[in-house]
């Protein structure tokens, strides 16, 4: 899988988002999780608050579908990010980390 991470802060919670090309399943990805910011785990991801997994036909998930998942948390994807993982998925990257 390719792999384009950034984090958001929305009011006041943090987001961790990452948005790819999953080469064995031929598709596009996301995952948008809180981060946790305060207490005994401060630093680490909580569960995902969406995720194409969580999708009744991740198969058919498109760049602007996830465009506007993250728009549904107020988060804004960092220019040109969703062109490389379109590029990913032209060039089916694999192993392949940027972050935001």
């Amino acid at each position: 899988m390719s792999k384009h991470i950034f984090k958001q802060v929305v009011g006041d919670t943090q987001y961790e988002v990452q948005i790819g090309w999953d080469k064995p399943c031929q598709r596009f990805y996301f995952v948008i999780s809180p981060y946790i910011t305060s207490g005994e785990y401060a630093g680490e991801v909580d569960d995902p608050v969406a995720s194409n997994l969580y999708l009744d036909n991740p198969d058919a998930l498109t760049l602007e579908d996830i465009s506007q998942a993250c728009k549904s948390y107020g988060l804004n994807i960092p220019q040109g990010l969703l062109a490389k993982v379109d590029d990913d998925r032209i060039n089916n990257v694999v192993n392949q980390v940027e972050v935001y």
